[in-house]
């Protein structure tokens, strides 16, 4: 029901029949007459209640649904079923159409495991009405009880806030027990009633437990089965992040000194082994800055493009010259800036990255300052990025672009780490054993870590 309040309107007659099935499943049809008066309203909410506390662990659950919703003559009226928390919430009415005046609400619906057994008889426990409840109180209220044959024992019922003792109308014949309020009802009151009857006239009632949700403090609870599984998952989290990188993290070498012996043969770098250290005066095999800037941290990057420019002025393809500042205050506070230019030099023989940024720096012409190329010549720098990557793997110096491999080493770690969060959230809710998922966490993170 609405949990706001809610004046102008008023029930005017609750009724509930309740007819015990011979499988224990309750019947049960209530008839809510309502009247709105001039407010214009689409309809009604009930809401039922379905889950119960039943002990410090479990809770106790009905199974309800709901057959139809009419008026009196049987015509039907728009309505929705939904959950809303321990309660099941009928929406009744049509969100296009207004109503107002007198309006009656016949809901019929069956509920099973609702009856509770004991030794010597059987019961049913109902909360006709109680809250949340209307915001309006209830004028006249009465309830029915039948039973598929005669059994029944003793009746009662209650009436008022939680926890009243007072005591309302209630009367029975062998099958059959009536209730009826004493008085209206206002609005977050209850009215509780139960019957006594014999048992085997149904079958023995079980109810329908389920565990209780467990609160996220409980996620986490220390003892030798949590904390030893920890341990173990954390040596075994450790001893795959090893393998990976005893696998696939090591560096491969030649087996012999390759530009004294041409033997091509290569090997897994063994751990904590030395190389021999050879003095060379030029690059080995007339290599580029910037190829081995990539060789040396595996990373295609501004540097290694900045490098590659100046090779570029040594080579005779440009001249950099230095721009003195006019005045004393600009040589004091200003930048320096460089003036690039063009030279006549053929760039036919250059390698496929060194013409991209060679054109990229002279594409508006020539010369040009440093300074005017900060927020145009980023494009020609990615392309260079991506065409030095590609030169390094077509040489075989890298059987796939280190880029991409970390990259894809890192999102293998983060869906580890993610694995391990889902598998740590479900041990937590279900048996507080979070703790145990604890270790993929961050031995997927650490994979990401150490992917970069």
């Amino acid at each position: 029901m609405p949990v706001h309040a809610d004046e102008g309107w008023v029930i005017e007659s609750f009724q509930a029949q309740i007819d015990i099935q011979p499988d224990g499943t309750l019947r049960i049809v209530e008839t809510i007459s309502v009247d709105f008066g001039t407010l214009q309203r689409h309809g009604i909410y009930r809401d039922i209640p379905v889950l119960f506390r039943y002990d410090e662990e479990r809770d106790r659950r009905y199974d309800l649904r709901v057959e139809s919703v009419t008026d009196p003559r049987g015509r039907r009226h728009q309505y929705q079923v939904s959950r809303s928390g321990a309660y099941m919430r009928i929406r009744i009415g049509d969100p296009d159409r207004y109503v107002s005046g007198r309006q009656t609400y016949r809901i019929t619906y069956r509920v099973r495991q609702a009856l509770n057994g004991f030794d010597d008889h059987n019961e049913l426990f109902w909360n006709i009405v109680g809250p949340p409840g209307w915001p309006v109180s209830i004028r006249s209220l009465k309830a029915t009880v039948t039973l598929p044959r005669d059994g029944v024992q003793q009746v009662t019922c209650f009436q008022g806030p939680a926890g009243s003792q007072e005591p309302c109308n209630a009367s029975s014949t062998t099958r059959t027990a009536s209730f009826e309020a004493t008085r209206t009802l206002p609005e977050q009151q209850y009215f509780t009633i139960v019957v006594a009857f014999t048992k085997g006239i149904v079958p023995e009632p079980r109810p329908d437990l389920v565990a209780r949700p467990r609160p996220f403090t409980r996620y986490f609870d220390l003892t030798p089965v949590t904390i030893g599984g920890s341990f173990m998952v954390l040596a075994v989290a450790i001893g795959v992040l090893v393998w990976s990188w005893w696998t696939f993290g090591r560096d491969r070498r030649y087996t012999t000194l390759y530009y004294l012996s041409d033997n091509p043969s290569e090997e897994t770098r063994p751990l904590l082994a030395s190389d021999p250290i050879v003095v060379e005066f030029t690059p080995p095999e007339n290599m580029r800055a910037a190829q081995i800037g990539v060789l040396l941290d595996e990373r295609a990057d501004t540097l290694d493009c900045t490098a590659t420019l100046v090779d570029l002025a040594v080579r005779g393809y440009l001249k950099i010259s230095e721009l003195a500042a006019d005045g004393l205050i600009e040589r004091l506070f200003s930048q320096k800036d460089w003036l690039l230019t063009r030279t006549d030099k053929d760039d036919r023989d250059l390698m496929p990255y060194e013409r991209i940024l060679l054109q990229g720096l002279f594409e508006k012409g020539s010369p040009v300052k440093l300074s005017e190329l900060k927020s145009e010549f980023y494009t020609h720098l990615s392309k260079a990025q991506e065409s030095l990557y590609r030169d390094v793997v077509q040489r075989g110096w890298f059987p796939h672009r280190p880029d991409r491999v970390r990259l894809l080493w890192a999102v293998l770690g983060l869906l580890v780490a993610a694995l391990g969060m889902f598998v740590s959230f479900g041990l937590g809710a279900r048996y507080g054993a979070a703790l145990v998922g604890v270790p993929v966490v961050l031995g997927g993170l650490l994979l990401t870590i150490l992917s970069s």
